[in-house]
């Protein structure tokens, strides 16, 4: 699947910049394909509302990052903040690092302590106390903690989606996201359910 990273839709606001195709890593789970249609409405205050900053504790997301062997398991608490701060559902901010980056392991994402891969003005950021240090070669964003990079990642689904009357999944990835868009919402959706049902 190809498809542009988060936050590329507001590539022009910041940068004035297009941007390539990128292709995710996200290893296919052969699982049935869903209909991004059935994802366009989730009731408020349930575990898969993506904007319920309650969705799930703080040890769930501990447990799971632990064992995903992810190097944000200490930043837990920090995911829970983020999605306290900007009305982002924690469970959100997982699957989406879970999908863009592998929950830091892998890719840009991992080098630049940026879970989501996300483009952003240094102004836009430090408008909000985040202080990027820098960016790569291809406009991503580089953070100094895990922690920054979580918050960077919730102010922008806030900013850039929320704000926006974007607050599903589909409508998310219509913005950003090239071509098809079904693999992304199923494997994102996988991990909101996973930690929903993992809960505690």
């Amino acid at each position: 699947m190809a498809g542009q990273w988060l936050n590329d839709a507001i590539r022009e606001d910041c940068f004035g910049l297009k941007t390539e195709k990128i292709t995710s890593s996200f290893p296919d789970d052969n699982s049935t394909s869903v209909n991004p249609a059935n994802l366009s409405s989730t009731s408020s205050g349930s575990c898969k509302d993506l904007r319920n900053a309650q969705s799930v504790s703080e040890k769930s997301i501990y447990d799971f990052l632990k064992k995903n062997k992810s190097p944000m398991a200490n930043s837990a608490s920090a995911i829970v903040q983020a999605g306290k701060k900007y009305n982002v559902s924690p469970a959100l901010l997982v699957a989406i690092s879970y999908q863009e980056s592998s929950l830091g392991k892998a890719g840009r994402g991992a080098k630049n302590k940026n879970p989501g891969n996300i483009k952003a003005a240094r102004s836009t950021l430090q408008s909000q106390g985040i202080n990027p240090i820098g960016y790569d070669n291809q406009r991503h964003t580089i953070f100094q903690s895990w922690d920054d990079g979580i918050a960077g990642l919730a102010y922008i689904l806030n900013r850039t989606y929320f704000s926006k009357g974007r607050t599903t999944l589909l409508q998310i990835a219509e913005i950003y996201l090239e071509g098809d868009k079904n693999d992304w919402i199923k494997n994102v959706d996988k991990i909101l359910g996973d930690l929903c049902k993992s809960n505690i």
